[in-house]
């Protein structure tokens, strides 16, 4: 479905969603490298990027993927990815990039068969402002315009209620996790559709 071990690539699942014709959903991150310093020694030159994608799996083939998110590399841009400066501080994962940074997601099943993606960004877009915040896009039965959600914490690592965990689908959702802001507390969100 995707690999990225040529040029030492990270890939993380962030959720699955098997539909009713059986088509399993997959959410995952894909980095063409996983940190700086690699790419700097054994792939100079090559912009790194973060991708959240939908694959689309049915029967051992895959139907289709679609890039929801990315964040590509520019070293001329003053904007990092995240956030957060570069240095030895942040671990080697940040760059320099004019878009923000998928960190991760989740589907969202309705009870009228409606499917979503809610996921998290951070960082800033080329003027400067920050645009990190949760997201939402519509996947299932025909994609949507992706929403910025206007939520006063947004929540940069989450679980969200799933039918698979024995909740009832219904017109909303139900997420809990972390802010973005750096703090520990747990914070609860419901959303309705």
């Amino acid at each position: 479905m995707e690999n990225v071990d040529d040029t030492s690539g990270h890939i993380h699942h962030e959720d699955l969603y098997l539909a009713p014709d059986g088509t399993a959903h997959i959410l995952y991150l894909v980095k063409n490298c996983w940190k700086r310093y690699m790419r700097d020694k054994f792939f100079p030159g090559m912009p790194l990027t973060v991708k959240l994608v939908h694959a689309r799996v049915k029967d051992g083939k895959v139907l289709g993927k679609t890039v929801l998110a990315e964040c590509v590399e520019n070293p001329e841009s003053t904007y990092v990815s995240g956030g957060l400066r570069i240095g030895p501080a942040n671990g080697g994962d940040e760059f320099n990039t004019d878009t923000p940074l998928p960190d991760g997601g989740s589907f969202v099943t309705l009870a009228d068969g409606r499917v979503f993606v809610i996921y998290h960004q951070s960082g800033q877009n080329p003027a400067g402002e920050d645009v990190s915040g949760d997201y939402c896009v519509q996947v299932l039965p025909e994609p949507s315009e992706t929403v910025k959600l206007d939520v006063r914490y947004p929540l940069k690592t989450f679980y969200a209620a799933a039918l698979r965990d024995g909740s009832e689908q219904c017109d909303c959702a139900d997420l809990f996790g972390l802010t973005d802001g750096g703090d520990l507390d747990l914070r609860y969100m419901r959303l309705h559709f």
